[in-house]
């Protein structure tokens, strides 16, 4: 790869990895990876020559897109978890300085991570210290791809791959998923609402067999499948429903509107919401306590990888 190569491809990571704080924060402040990564090819210019694949058989703009966004992450813009990438209150703030500005500060705070790791593990043994013109961010790229990168596309796969099977689900299919899951933590559902009017609560639960015991647990359910967002008046009108010693739980195979977590919050009465990476999070930690026929709707399969924080440097 020529020099001027090399050039285009940096630059074009930067700008990528900027670009995708926009994109979180025009959608409700988190993707899916996979959801991303379509979004950019559609909206954003690339040279066929990043559209081909590496020796690796990955595609090379994806590769150093995640590359960069990796000092994001590392600069506290950007956080992933699960395969779900979201942007963090200093990213939304660190738009407003402008693309130039955020990724010049971005480079500067991962030199600077870079240079206290050389000091600490004393890879280079330089008793003067470390300058940060000498470093090249470039040479950890190769790292950083073939290990956290790797991790970030099995889990981007799975929560993908997820996803796609509860968008298939009908409205009421998701509704018995939602009754598993209350079931799994434990809690001992007495009433899952039949097709037609509900009158706003599709389950009812308690914490004991016979319903004896505070609180009563109402739960309102939403099956989307085209991305939109749960607005914060239905919220309202679940908390309308929700009396001094209930507590509303709200789950939806989507995502809520910003103003649904403050609405929330403000709320007199106990409102949990319960997004879609919430919900997959819930149902991987209970899933050992569902009982089989549960497990059977929604069936996953664990797959152990080692641990970041055990790998040596």
């Amino acid at each position: 790869m020529s020099r001027q190569e090399r050039s285009y491809a940096s630059k074009l990571s930067e700008h990528l990895a900027y670009t995708v704080l926009k994109i979180l924060n025009d959608n409700e402040g988190n993707m899916l990876l996979s959801e991303i990564l379509e979004k950019l090819e559609n909206t954003q210019e690339i040279r066929e020559s990043e559209k081909e694949r590496n020796p690796r058989g990955d595609i090379k703009w994806q590769t150093s897109m995640k590359f960069s966004a990796h000092m994001f992450v590392e600069a506290g813009y950007l956080r992933k978890k699960g395969g779900i990438w979201h942007i963090t209150p200093e990213g939304e703030k660190a738009l407003e300085s402008g693309e130039q500005q955020c990724i010049e500060k971005v480079k500067k705070i991962y030199k600077e991570k870079i240079i206290e790791k050389k000091k600490k593990t004393d890879i280079n043994n330089n008793k003067d210290g470390i300058e940060s013109d000498k470093v090249d961010i470039s040479e950890y790229e190769s790292e950083v791809t073939s290990d956290k990168i790797d991790i970030d596309e099995y889990e981007s796969l799975a929560k993908t791959s997820i996803k796609k099977y509860i968008d298939s689900l009908t409205p009421y299919q998701f509704q018995d998923l939602c009754a598993a899951l209350i079931r799994g933590m434990g809690y001992y559902v007495r009433d899952v609402s039949p097709a037609g009017p509900d009158g706003g609560i599709d389950i009812i639960a308690y914490t004991d067999p016979l319903g004896g015991k505070p609180p009563r647990i109402k739960i309102q359910v939403k099956h989307y499948t085209t991305g939109k967002k749960i607005p914060e008046g239905d919220v309202q009108r679940l908390a309308g429903l929700v009396g001094n010693e209930d507590i509303g739980v709200f789950m939806t195979s989507a995502g809520f509107s910003r103003g649904c977590k403050i609405e929330s919050y403000k709320r007199p009465q106990h409102i949990e919401l319960i997004d879609y990476e919430r919900f997959v999070e819930l149902w991987v930690n209970h899933y050992d306590k569902l009982s089989e026929e549960d497990k059977l709707l929604l069936p996953l399969h664990p797959i152990y990888f080692l641990s970041q924080n055990n790998k040596s440097n």
